[in-house]
């Protein structure tokens, strides 16, 4: 008696018939997924990549701006323009 819809559905009862349901629908399934995997590990490497490269340049940058300001000596400065236009002047 046929029920319609489930019948294609239903697992069927002998094991070569559950291994050729399997060897249909389970197999690719598997073999797609194990290739999405292996795309996803490699998009995840290469954004840890990324990642790596861009917490290097924060360090960098981060030592860049915490480094002390120079001094500048305004005296001395004002020196060596002095006898710069001195040398001009001449």
């Amino acid at each position: 008696m046929h029920t319609g819809y489930l019948d294609w559905k239903m697992p069927k009862n002998t094991s070569l018939e559950r291994k050729s349901l399997y060897d249909q629908y389970v197999k690719p399934c598997d073999r797609l997924n194990n290739k999405q995997m292996r795309h996803l590990k490699r998009e995840e490497k290469e954004r840890n990549k990324r990642i790596a490269h861009l917490q290097a340049e924060i360090v960098e940058l981060e030592s860049i701006i915490n480094e002390p300001p120079l001094e500048v000596n305004m005296s001395s400065i004002q020196r060596q323009l002095a006898e710069f236009f001195f040398t001009l002047i001449r």
